[in-house]
């Protein structure tokens, strides 16, 4: 745009000396789009609807008494075609033309006011746009310097949206969107908000301008988005929506389609659609179903009064009569274009434009330029009169006041945007036989200048299927979740009492050779693996936007690490009596010194060191990294398949590939010692049994839960339910089978009177106190009884050795 504002520099050189105005006329150049060959619009640009708009301003004004006294206001229009390149050239023609334009009105639409704005300052000319909303506008003031416009920016409708989003409990949002400059700056301002606000960002969908927003909608449908803001001109809108029909994309379905309130009333209706004509196959009936509960956001002022008079000396009712009678003589059949609703807000710069000039005739006579009259006005910069004119005309405009068709008319003295804080929200809906839409939607609610919505219909009447999610989002049931949520607990408080009485007879012959230490090891695991149920259903009690980055991976640490806290205990214990009893090359003789327990804990934290590495680089690896995705998945709705939530990364069959391997050796060196084991008894290691009982039992578990967790990945309510109960189950049997018996035995010798060795060693007498000193007999007694059972060992453990001699002397 630069090269255009040297030419303009130029041509304004050029211009100067035949810019004189004609006495008693002031001329207005008015740019409004009266074609449909553009590309931008989208819709049959039929300009008569707004010059039916300017002729009935000129009318009015020219009959109203001590208005512009001594001169005679005229319009000289120009087809702005909604575009940047015939508004421009159009502007050039108009300089160059007599007689001098003292103010530009127009154009109608931004991507032809945004250059035409920027051309204006330097022809001294102050610009006033009837309905042209982009933010850009509003937020250069030192590029639109004498830039004035009836509507307020596009801005406010993104604080629409975010008001709206808040009021039914959205977080999620997409957006369809036009790569056009008005719309990015529109999408920025709302990214903004939602910031602001703490709510995500919204989902992205562009196109180009020209170019189908097919694909944009088809990546729209395959994401579990179903709030969706239609950031395009009305044809773009069009089509999209059409294609939405097809897909079935309706509020049945789950979505609701925000739009623009400025597209006009029947919009959808319009027969023309320039260029994009022949992309739009649905029928007038087919958008309207799609459009039926959907929302529009209207940040244009709109009256509250019709029988209040305004500034023309008309009430709105009575502009709309005149303004239908003078849109019938350009359409006889009674069917006006959608443009036409544009057709109040060109009224009204008109009598804006008006009540400036005549403002300015007074102030010009009382100001410094006392000299300077409207009809000295030229284009000349340097010409200190014009620059006056223009600056009074200005500041005149933005200080004015009045009562209008459209309603109150006030400028922002810092921007130039008309103020107006109030926001319709408006909701298409069937006519009351259901036969169609309704020519105009209906109002549902106000966002008004504290930033709330106040409803004026009931919620049930707005969404009558109830409000619709901002995702479609499947995750196991609340109820189930908070089932295991609490079994797990119940679970953790168990192992805490395995624990207390772990460590209560630790130093005990009831728990000395059930390795106690490790004991501690088993019972920790198996409260994480407790923990771990309730990982796997935690994303459901979330809202969906919660942020959960770690969940998945969290799933993973805890389960690896749980598992080998309990089956390392395990395999180590059983690798301890395999030891024992069964290594130098089968010689079947024990060895003479038995691991221990502190090996024993180097064993199990040497396991333990192996998980902890892999995971650490494993998660320090985005491409084994596993966060919580969405994907989608087949329904009983086959036009609406379900979205649901799991765990996945680039590499996941790497990552649980080598996972589940290293655990899977594990558990077949477990079987082995257990298998080798079997049949060996002996009193010193009575939990051989037991463990190689549990190893076969967590080989079987695993190998379900390795199965579960492939064929019911994306069945959430199922798998989640398989995968809590066995767990769940698993853990407790495990605790229940190593401590039990331990606790039930401890409780008949607390409860027997007769005290038995285990019992004496278990509970020492104080020897140092006189009430406890054990007499020599007794002493006698104890040493009596202790070498007893010990030549009892001797002699079982020498009779399973013959006959594990005599079983290999038969093999």
């Amino acid at each position: 745009m630069s090269a255009v504002l040297c030419l303009a520099l130029l041509l304004n050189v050029l211009s100067v000396e035949h810019a004189i105005a004609a006495n008693g006329t002031l001329a207005l150049g008015v740019f409004l789009s009266n074609s449909s060959r553009s590309d931008h619009f989208q819709a049959g640009l039929d300009g008569r609807a707004l010059f039916a708009a300017v002729d009935l301003a000129l009318d009015t004004i020219g009959n109203s008494s001590g208005l512009l006294p001594g001169y005679e206001l005229q319009a000289f229009a120009v087809d702005a075609q909604c575009s940047a390149g015939p508004t421009i050239r159009g502007f050039i023609e108009e300089v160059f033309a007599k007689p001098t334009k003292i103010l530009v009105i127009g154009a109608d639409c931004s991507t032809a006011t945004e250059p035409l704005a920027e051309l204006t300052p330097f022809w001294n000319l102050v610009q006033i746009s009837p309905v042209s909303s982009s933010p850009r506008l509003s937020s250069d003031n030192s590029t639109y310097s004498s830039f004035l416009r009836l509507v307020s920016s596009d801005a406010a409708v993104a604080r629409g949206i975010v008001a709206l989003m808040q009021r039914f409990n959205w977080s999620r949002l997409g957006v369809l969107k036009q790569q056009e400059i008005t719309f990015t700056t529109t999408l920025n301002e709302l990214v903004s908000l939602l910031s602001v606000s703490n709510l995500s960002s919204p989902m992205q969908f562009t196109f180009n301008s020209g170019d189908s927003p097919h694909t944009a909608v088809l990546d729209l449908r395959n994401s579990p988005i179903r709030i969706i803001f239609v950031n395009t001109y009305p044809g773009y809108a069009m089509e999209i929506l059409c294609q939405a029909y097809t897909l079935r994309m309706t509020y049945e379905r789950g979505y609701v389609w925000l739009l623009y309130g400025w597209y006009g009333s029947e919009w959808w209706r319009e027969e023309t659609f320039s260029s994009r004509a022949d992309t739009v196959s649905c029928s007038v009936e087919d958008l309207e179903e799609i459009l039926e509960y959907a929302i529009a956001i209207n940040h244009f002022p709109y009256p509250k009064n019709d029988s209040e008079e305004t500034v023309s000396g008309l009430t709105r009712a009575q502009f709309n009569d005149l303004y239908a009678q003078r849109l019938a003589l350009d359409y006889p059949g009674g069917e006006f274009p959608s443009v036409a609703s544009s057709g109040p807000f060109v009224f009204d710069a008109v009598w804006t434009s008006a009540l400036a000039l005549n403002r300015s005739i007074g102030s010009l006579g009382t100001s410094s330029g006392a000299d300077c009259k409207l009809e000295n006005f030229t284009y000349d910069l340097e010409d200190t009169c014009s620059s006056v004119i223009t600056q009074t005309i200005y500041k005149e405009a933005k200080s004015l006041s009045f009562a209008g068709v459209t309603g109150p008319v006030k400028f922002n003295s810092s921007n130039g945007d008309r103020i107006w804080d109030s926001i319709q929200l408006l909701q298409y809906r069937e006519n009351e036989n259901g036969s169609a839409l309704l020519a105009s939607p209906v109002l549902i609610g106000v966002l008004n200048n504290t930033g709330n919505v106040e409803l004026v219909k009931e919620i049930d009447y707005i969404f009558p299927d109830g409000v619709p999610q901002d995702e479609e989002i499947v995750d196991a049931s609340k109820a189930m979740f908070i089932a295991f949520a609490i079994l797990s607990c119940s679970g953790v408080a168990f192992a805490v009492v395995c624990l207390i009485f772990n460590m209560i007879f630790c130093k005990t012959a009831l728990m000395r050779h059930s390795s106690p230490y490790l004991n501690m090891l088993l019972v920790m695991g198996a409260i994480l693996f407790y923990i771990y149920v309730v990982l796997c259903g935690v994303d459901d009690i979330a809202s969906p936007d919660a942020s959960l980055p770690g969940l998945c991976m969290a799933k993973i640490w805890v389960a690896s690490v749980g598992f080998t806290l309990v089956y390392g205990t395990l395999l180590v214990k059983m690798g301890r009596v395999y030891y024992i009893f069964l290594s130098k090359k089968r010689h079947w003789k024990p060895r003479k010194k038995a691991l221990s327990e502190a090996m024993m804990f180097v064993a199990v934290g040497v396991i333990l060191l192996v998980d902890v590495i892999y995971l650490v680089v494993v998660t320090a690896i985005p491409s084994t990294r596993l966060e919580l995705v969405e994907v989608e998945q087949a329904s009983e709705d086959i036009d609406l398949p379900e979205i649901i939530q799991i765990c996945d990364a680039e590499d996941k069959t790497i990552l649980l590939g080598v996972l589940i391997g290293y655990k899977g050796l594990l558990v077949l060196c477990g079987a082995f010692f257990a298998w080798e084991t079997y049949n060996m008894s002996t009193r010193e290691y009575d939990d051989v049994k037991l463990t190689g009982f549990l190893i076969y039992c967590i080989f079987v578990l695993s190998a379900t839960l390795v199965t579960v967790g492939i064929l019911l990945e994306r069945l959430v309510d199922v798998g989640y339910a398989v995968t809590g109960v066995l767990v769940l189950a698993g853990t407790t049997f495990i605790l229940c089978v190593t401590f039990l018996p331990k606790m039930y035995r401890a409780l008949r010798r607390t409860s027997s009177s007769t005290p038995t060795v285990s019992t004496q060693v278990a509970a020492p007498r104080d020897l140092n106190t006189s009430t406890n000193r054990p007499s020599i007999s007794q002493l006698n007694q104890d040493i009596s009884s202790l070498k007893a059972e010990l030549e009892h060992l001797n002699d079982t453990e020498h009779q399973t050795l013959l006959r594990q001699r005599a079983m290999e002397t038969q093999t």
